[in-house]
Parts: C-alpha cells; sequence; structure tokens
C-alpha cells in the first residue's frame, strides 16, 4: 500500500550533540545479548480500530508496523503481551496467531487518568503475571526496528544486559543517529525535550546534594527495568498537583521519580532507525507537527510540576 502526503516532508537533518552527554551511558554486554529473550518480557498496546468501516491512512500504516514488530520479537524468542483496545478482529487474530498473548483493554482496578496511561499499566500488569521473567520492557509497537535493526543487530537487547547484571535499575536507550532518521520537527523537538530535562533534573539534584543526574534520551519511548522496579509504573496515578499527565506522562514521570529517588536509571547507545514509512508520512503532515509541539509543552509542564511537587514535599517534611 502506498502511503503518501501532499507535500514532501523534511527529515534527514543530521544534529551533532557533545560526547560528554554520554559520559554516564553504560555499554551493553555482547556476551549476554543471546539470552535476552528469555530473561525478558515486552509489553505494549495498540488501538487500531476502523471508522467508518476503513482505517484513516496513519492507522493503516500503524498496524502494518506493528505487526513486523510482534513478527520479529516472536522470531528471536521473546514473550510478548498486547493490552488492545478494540483493533479489528482480523487483525487481532493475526497477532494471537503469532504467538503474542493479547488481553482486551479493561480499566476495573487501573489507576490513571487517561485511557493511554491505563493501557500501558494494564499491559505491565499483564506482563508480570505471565511468568517469572526478571526483566520488562515497553516500547511501542509500530517500532519495529527496535527489535531487529536494518544492521542485524538487536536494540532491545542491548539496552537489556546493563540491568541484567545489575548495573542499572531501568535504561532508556539512546538513539545515536540523533533522530536523523525522524522527521526534522520531531527531532528537535525530541532532543531539546531531552536537554531540557538533563537541565532541570540537575539542578533540582544539585539542590538536594544529589549525584549528577545522566543526560537520557527521555522521548525514545522504550524503557527496560526490572521486575522490582515496576511499581513505579503501575502505582502513578497519573496525575501531578491535581493536572492530568498521564497520556504521555505514564512514560515519563516514572522515569523522573526513579531519578529523583537515586535509583540507577543509565541510558544504552541503541543503533535505532526509524521506519521510513512512517518518517515520510508523518514528516509531510502538519497536524503531526502541531502534535509535537503540544507534546513538548506538556513534557516540560509535567516536569515543571513533579519537581515543584518534590520541593513542597521536601519543605513540609
Amino acid at each position: 500500500m502506498v502511503l503518501f502526503n501532499a507535500y514532501p516532508g523534511i527529515y534527514g537533518a543530521r544534529l551533532v550533540l557533545p560526547k560528554n552527554l554520554f559520559n554516564f551511558e553504560i555499554l551493553p554486554n555482547p556476551s549476554l545479548l543471546n539470552e535476552m529473550p528469555k530473561k525478558n518480557i515486552l509489553f505494549t498496546a495498540t488501538q487500531y480500530a476502523s471508522k467508518g468501516g476503513a482505517l484513516p491512512l496513519d492507522m493503516t500504516l500503524r498496524a502494518e508496523l506493528a505487526l513486523e514488530f510482534f513478527q520479529k520479537a516472536r522470531q528471536l524468542g521473546y514473550d510478548v503481551v498486547c493490552v488492545d483496545g478494540r483493533s479489528d478482529g482480523g487483525w487481532v487474530s493475526e497477532v494471537r496467531d503469532l504467538g503474542v498473548k493479547v488481553e482486551t483493554e479493561n480499566f476495573t482496578d487501573i489507576l490513571g487518568k487517561h485511557p493511554m496511561g491505563k493501557s500501558r499499566r494494564q499491559a505491565l500488569n499483564f506482563a508480570l503475571n505471565c511468568g517469572k521473567h526478571p526483566l520488562v520492557t515497553w516500547c511501542e509497537p509500530e517500532k519495529h526496528p527496535y527489535i531487529l535493526s536494518p544492521d542485524g543487530r538487536n536494540p532491545i537487547s542491548m539496552a537489556a544486559t546493563p540491568v541484567y547484571e545489575g548495573l542499572a535499575d531501568l535504561t532508556a536507550p539512546r538513539r545515536v543517529d540523533n533522530l536523523e532518521s525522524y522527521p526534522t520537527t520531531q527531532q528537535l523537538a525530541e532532543v531539546e525535550c531531552n536537554l531540557l530535562a538533563t537541565n532541570l533534573l540537575r539542578m533540582h539534584a544539585s539542590s538536594r546534594g544529589m549525584p549528577q543526574v545522566p543526560y537520557l534520551d527521555h522521548c525514545s519511548g522504550p524503557r527496560t527495568f526490572h521486575r522490582d522496579q515496576a511499581h513505579y509504573f503501575t502505582e502513578y496515578s497519573g496525575e501531578i498537583r491535581g493536572k492530568e499527565y498521564d497520556r504521555w506522562g505514564s512514560l515519563l514521570v516514572p522515569v523522573w521519580n526513579m531519578l529523583i529517588d537515586g535509583k540507577k536509571v543509565c541510558g544504552v547507545a541503541v543503533p535505532y532507525v526509524h521506519p521510513i514509512r512512517q518518517t515520510e508520512f508523518e514528516a509531510g503532515s502538519p497536524s503531526y507537527d502541531a502534535k509535537r509541539l503540544e507534546q513538548a509543552l506538556a513534557f516540560k509542564q509535567a516536569l515543571d510540576d513533579l519537581i515543584e511537587s518534590k520541593k513542597r514535599c521536601a519543605t513540609t517534611a
């Protein structure tokens, strides 16, 4: 299927960041890469429902990418669970046929303020109850190159080895191309958010006499953590200071809380390359450009409110 926008998109910009930003990163252990599929369970959430009898073009593309994601993960031997928001039955059947465990959205007893955050918590609970894997990984279902990159490497396994070895409680993969494979508007917005978070969290840590906070690719999406740290995600209420931060904040705020609590949170450089079909489609879409700005603003507001809440707690303790 050919997907296109009326205007050519802008992507492929090369952005160079100072190398000393990455001083706190951990290198993956190559000798453990083949063990990771049996030690790590992958959880995700999907929603590709037809509207008026047909999927919108962007949802059609995402559903195809997600199917490739599940295929690659299962081929590598990963156990995969998925919470689905009533996608089309034929697509769900294809996913189940691959050996993916699919559960329909049911937010009973699930904390949260937004369906996106609730579905992720439900999926994590589902994963924790499917065996005793020591590691758990979240990844957006369209990011199939995170499972198997174009050069044949496994970013998901690379990011997992430091947690398995006990060198980190959580790892966030850093995209080594600095998002060159993304739409340029998304590239600039996400790098700005990453740098902003580094500065704000370092200022907060310094004011409390804590060690320096590492630079992280906060916006990369995937996270791998030890199952003992899952409560940071499952117990996040979806709000800070009475404001809802549960759409994108469901993946960000738990990591920030871990950093502030002094947990071992580290970056791992991985060779992730964004799916070119998704980049080409979204790079030519003003609505996606606007979404990136909305995400960046929500990112800053959530972190500002979180740090303010921590300061207030400290003064009243």
